[in-house]
């Protein structure tokens, strides 16, 4: 059984990502929830160093060893049956203002027994405690939450204002339920912020866009994150050049702009999602003034879950 933090960043996002992620690539799993912490029962540590690779929303993957009450007695006498390997460390985290133990590491590693290394360890166990439940458990993988960071738009070759951080373009992807090998389009790509993100995980990265300059841009983009497998073509998302049936869509239409009129807006919303609608799942994003998840249901798409997003305050929207 593993368990994996949830990042705070977003309330109902990295739930999503983590459970589309393990729908698309694993079967016979059992998952639940306990606020921002994921239990997780059916896969093996190789199958998390795996799902590692994808997630963006969490912090952490690890085994559970037990849990128990936020009790210190219960804790450090659970702790006596823990037996490392080699060397270990042992960090606590409190979620959501948790009560404080003092000193609690050096007392469970007290009775743990064994050789404490705080610098390079072989084995690191961390607890959580979130309420009045105590998660003891050994690292399987941390989330290099880092590397998203380093994919910020600005530092890219080609950069636009407007770009969404890698992380949630990351997660955008994870939502679509797709899997290495399979295509997924962006009819409105832009700089290829979730081309990006999608070609780093083998996934093949297709991508439209009406401004022959974006898809340049796009281009360099691609190939300097050494993502060599790609299509781009000129095209209207109002008019496809390309058919999606069967396709995974992730998009990020335009909105706010002073070119373009709030009629119009919707008028582009609206036949972009007619023309994407044979596709097998679309994750895509609206401001809450456009009532996009009522033409997807006029136009026969089932809508399968909705996040809300405030982005400043001016644009609240729905993913």
């Amino acid at each position: 059984m593993h368990i994996v933090l949830l990042s705070g960043e977003h309330n109902t996002l990295p739930k999503s990502e983590l459970l589309r992620v393990l729908e698309a690539e694993f079967d016979g799993f059992h998952l639940e929830f306990s606020g921002r912490i994921a239990i997780v029962d059916g896969l093996s540590n190789e199958d998390w160093h795996f799902i590692g690779e994808r997630l963006a929303l969490s912090h952490f993957i690890s085994e559970l060893i037990f849990v128990c009450r936020a009790s210190e007695d219960e804790i450090l006498n659970l702790s006596k049956e823990v037996s490392p390997e080699g060397t270990y460390s042992i960090r606590i985290k409190r979620i959501g203002g948790a009560k404080k133990m003092n000193k609690i590491e050096s007392r469970i590693g007290e009775k743990i027994g064994g050789r404490v290394n705080l610098t390079n360890p072989q084995e690191r166990y961390i607890g959580l405690v979130q309420g009045d439940t105590f998660y003891f458990s050994k690292l399987v993988r941390e989330i290099k939450r880092g590397e998203f960071e380093k994919r910020r738009p600005h530092l890219r070759p080609f950069f636009h204002p407007g770009s969404l951080h890698p992380r949630l373009a990351r997660a955008l992807v994870n939502l679509s339920g797709c899997v290495k090998g399979e295509m997924i389009l962006d009819p409105f790509c832009g700089t290829g912020g979730f081309l990006i993100e999608a070609g780093l995980i083998g996934v093949y990265p297709v991508g439209i866009d009406i401004d022959e300059r974006m898809l340049k841009g796009t281009r360099k983009n691609l190939l300097f994150y050494g993502i060599k497998r790609f299509h781009l073509t000129k095209g209207d998302a109002r008019r496809l050049p390309i058919d999606p049936e069967g396709m995974r869509v992730v998009c990020d239409p335009p909105y706010g702009l002073s070119t373009i009129r709030p009629e119009n807006i919707i008028e582009l919303y609206e036949r972009s999602l007619e023309e994407l609608s044979s596709a097998k799942r679309i994750v895509t994003m609206a401001p809450v003034t456009i009532k996009l998840e009522e033409k997807a249901e006029e136009i026969g798409l089932n809508v399968l879950e909705k996040h809300f997003q405030v982005v400043h305050d001016n644009l609240s929207r729905f993913i």
